[in-house]
């Protein structure tokens, strides 16, 4: 049996990273990352992490990076998901050394829309965030690989908008979440909610099994800025042995038919 952590964080102006880098996961999913020369980037790279980050028309390093420890992964291999927004997703192939499963490693960052909004005012508010996920998956669904794990702020929850997270599930993506508030947002009517997230797909659920994803550190928001909290997900990989995922995975109705492919 092998083990494979991920860390997926919002950085924004975190205070505390040291602390989690002190879990040393083998992938972090990082978003608000902007720029290449803060500490926490140059404390991943000591520790033998390639990252990889996604960059804007400007080329300046932008929002999603990927940090992947070359001490469990080897023929990191950066794929491009081409966005109009390209700096708010980065992506990658790379093989497990310990099971040679390859896998495509995605961290993102939906953008976000008004809460307040309800029926068609919520929908056409949503509407951006909507099309940044059907791109995602327009793109990588006939990606053929043994594992598709991503971490992204979705900027949203599956009980305010749930068809972004339907448009994963109906391609057989199942949602990991802590069930726990990951994000202060300075807002009166939902001032703290769960906005980070995992994604899983595998073509046969019998050889990993998913824990449930856990909140690290202090669940202490800042009052006066949007912070987010780091969640962790173990998986584990077993090459040939069935074991049942488990863990609080959701199971939100699926009500989009309509047919993507790439």
């Amino acid at each position: 049996m092998n083990s494979v952590t991920f860390i997926q964080y919002n950085l924004g102006d975190v205070s505390s990273f040291e602390d989690s880098v002190k879990i040393m996961a083998d992938v972090y999913f990082l978003q608000e990352v902007n720029d290449i020369n803060r500490p926490e980037i140059a404390l991943l790279e000591e520790n033998n992490y390639k990252i990889l980050e996604s960059r804007d028309s400007s080329d300046r390093f932008a929002d999603a990076a990927l940090a992947i420890s070359q001490t469990a992964f080897e023929d990191i291999k950066r794929v491009i998901i081409h966005m109009e927004e390209r700096e708010l997703i980065s992506a990658a192939f790379a093989i497990h050394k310990a099971t040679r499963k390859k896998c495509l490693l995605i961290s993102g960052h939906a953008p976000g829309f008004s809460f307040h909004h309800e029926g068609e005012a919520l929908f056409l508010s949503a509407r951006i965030h909507h099309e940044y996920m059907s791109s995602i998956i327009e793109q990588i669904d006939e990606t053929v690989v043994d594992l598709i794990i991503g971490g992204m702020d979705m900027n949203n929850t599956p009980e305010k908008y749930r068809d972004s997270f339907e448009l994963m599930e109906d391609k057989r993506f199942r949602w990991l979440r802590t069930g726990e508030p990951t994000q202060s947002t300075l807002s009166d009517i939902n001032p703290e909610r769960e906005t980070d997230y995992f994604f899983v797909r595998t073509a046969k659920w019998n050889w990993i099994e998913c824990l449930t994803p856990t909140v690290l550190g202090c669940r202490e928001f800042t009052k006066d800025k949007i912070d987010h909290l780091p969640i962790q997900l173990t998986i584990t990989i077993d090459n040939g042995a069935a074991a049942n995922i488990s863990g609080k995975v959701s199971t939100f109705a699926r009500s989009l038919s309509r047919r993507l492919t790439l």
